[in-house]
């Protein structure tokens, strides 16, 4: 078994941009060992305690007053680090108004519970991590199966992932995709503020997104699986979160009448 770690952070939910985002990287623990040694090296010789992505927009706190150049510098060797360290880095977003009309359209609908924002963000994350880890198996390039674990920054976000990480790890063995790769997850943890320097990695790469988004758009950043979703796609992944359900329910069922059975 391969151990991997998924830092993810989440933005945009300040109600200042359009999209919510959650992004950050996977890798191997080892290989997070070396990014929380290189960047806080880093951060030392900057002069840097602590990134936040909107003190460095700002230009506030430890990055006020600093150049163009040295902002540009410090940039290229904090995105070095995580370039060599990182297997692959991950960012899915979601229009807050396009998924409010989804969910308005899909209320009353049985067994349809909708998720927050940033927490469909989570949950499709999580099954691409899944998904691009057993593609990477498959090719070879990762020699033994490959299990995961989530770590975020702590946080109302954290209980609503952690919600939704217990929710499809109770469904192991159900063939849509909202529950698929259950088998893989190895655990669910958060960080308080500043405890891990790979959180502030993940933080860069949410703010990084969304400033993508308002510009660039995103998908062009090599090695970064990036998705935006539609609302076509939103609709087919919350029936297919209710068929989880349903079929929850049915085996629930079955359970329960096979016990009475044995009575």
């Amino acid at each position: 078994m391969t151990l991997f770690s998924a830092r993810l952070d989440e933005t945009g939910t300040d109600g200042r941009s359009p999209y919510a985002i959650v992004a950050g990287g996977v890798s191997v623990l080892e290989f997070w060992a070396e990014v929380e040694n290189k960047y806080s090296r880093l951060l030392t010789s900057r002069g840097v305690s602590t990134f936040h992505w909107k003190e460095w927009m700002a230009r506030d706190g430890d990055f006020k007053g600093w150049s163009n150049l040295k902002r540009e510098r410090f940039i290229r060797a904090k995105e070095k680090i995580f370039e060599k360290s990182i297997v692959f880095t991950i960012a899915i977003a979601v229009h807050r108004e396009t998924h409010g009309e989804v969910k308005k359209r899909m209320v009353g609908v049985k067994r349809f519970k909708p998720d927050s924002d940033c927490g469909i963000c989570f949950r499709y994350a999580r099954f691409v991590i899944c998904d691009k880890l057993t593609e990477l198996f498959k090719q070879g390039k990762i020699k033994s199966t490959p299990r995961v674990e989530f770590i975020v920054e702590h946080g109302p976000y954290a209980a609503d992932a952690h919600a939704i990480y217990q929710e499809i790890v109770g469904t192991a063995g159900s063939p849509y995709r909202p529950a698929m790769y259950a088998d893989m997850l190895a655990g669910f943890a958060s960080a308080r503020k500043g405890q891990l320097k790979s959180l502030e990695v993940a933080d860069y790469i949410s703010g990084r997104a969304l400033l993508d988004l308002d510009t660039i758009g995103l998908g062009h950043r090599k090695g970064q699986i990036s998705m935006v979703m539609d609302p076509e796609f939103l609709e087919q992944w919350y029936q297919d979160m209710m068929k989880v359900r349903a079929q929850q329910q049915a085996y629930g069922r079955t359970k329960r009448i096979a016990s009475r059975g044995r009575k």
